[in-house]
């Protein structure tokens, strides 16, 4: 299974860029775990679900600014029973090594793991939604 960690201070779009992917045509929902209601207007709703990506179980997490979230998004996804090709989540920077310790230590086979940072930076959007497609 491929780990992709998506990092970035909160409020940087780590939800916005998850949020075009999945929203991609191509993207097929398998189950949503979970789905919490946006805190404010400008902001998008957090998930936890399943998805089939080019072929490939996607489990997806956009929750991870801090450790409950991050806690709860892995052990929802390792839960669910699904054999996963790849997790995507998102946490914040100060986050990443505790993030993957924790799905090595709940026996996710961690194979490859990828960061990628995001930034408030719109132009850079695409180029991280292109660069994640492309590691799935």
């Amino acid at each position: 299974m491929k780990l992709i960690i998506l990092s970035g201070e909160a409020n940087s779009g780590k939800t916005g860029i998850m949020t075009q992917i999945i929203n991609n045509k191509n993207v097929n929902i398998v189950t949503l775990i979970k789905q919490t209601k946006p805190r404010q207007k400008r902001n998008l709703p957090d998930y936890i679900g399943v998805f089939i990506i080019k072929n490939k179980r996607v489990g997806i997490v956009t929750r991870g600014d801090n450790r409950r979230q991050i806690i709860e998004g892995c052990s929802l996804l390792l839960k669910s029973n699904y054999k996963f090709d790849v997790i995507i989540c998102v946490c914040h920077p100060s986050k990443v090594n505790y993030t993957i310790n924790l799905y090595q230590q709940n026996n996710a086979h961690v194979v490859v793991t990828n960061r990628i940072k995001t930034n408030l930076i719109k132009s850079n959007t695409t180029r991280i939604v292109n660069t994640i497609n492309s590691i799935i």
